[in-house]
């Protein structure tokens, strides 16, 4: 891998605070991510950049690396980890208590009706609070201006879609939307 890549991942790991990952190339990722960070796995702490990532600007690489490891470092994978069971646990509740109240069949319809729209609504909802904390971690780290400016460039790198798969995932803010908040704000 390029070896700019690999001294961005590095500087970027140290003013974070983050365990320097092994940079590993990986294939475009389907929801459009440029890097992957996995705090975890056998091989220790990874970072797969794609090639669209690789490509970026060095403001805006810094920028997605930073994010990677702010948003490791604030807990969203022990958040996806307990997501199952803050949305599933009341869903079956509610299911139960539909069984006893209208039936079975009624109940079984209505949960799995309810289980993606209740995990789609809550990710919308949580998505946006912690974006919100990621921001302003990484304004931290980058400064203010730095971050807007990156942030401004990553927003306008490509045409971002709300499609289905967007709303299936979440309902992520997307950069553009995350640059209006810090315009907002300041």
């Amino acid at each position: 891998m390029d070896g700019e890549i690999e001294q961005r991942v590095v500087g970027m790991a140290v003013r974070a605070g983050f365990p320097v990952p092994k940079v590993v190339r990986a294939q475009s990722d389907e929801d459009g991510r440029y890097v992957v960070l996995m705090p975890r796995s056998s091989d220790g702490v990874l970072m797969y950049v794609t090639p669209e990532g690789a490509a970026l600007p060095g403001e805006v690489l810094d920028l997605v690396f930073l994010q990677e490891y702010v948003m490791a470092q604030l807990g969203l994978r022990q958040h996806r980890a307990v997501l199952p069971v803050i949305v599933g646990v009341p869903i079956v509740a509610m299911g139960i208590v539909l069984n006893f109240l209208v039936g079975a069949m009624v109940a079984i319809v209505v949960t799995v009706v309810a289980i993606p729209v209740v995990w789609s609504g809550y990710e919308a909802v949580w998505n946006r609070r912690f974006m919100r904390r990621v921001d302003r971690r990484l304004a931290e780290l980058m400064g203010a201006e730095g971050f807007r400016t990156a942030l401004g460039q990553l927003a306008g790198s490509r045409e971002w879609e709300r499609g289905f798969g967007w709303l299936y995932l979440g309902a992520p803010p997307l950069p553009p939307e995350r640059l209006r908040w810090v315009q907002n704000a300041g």
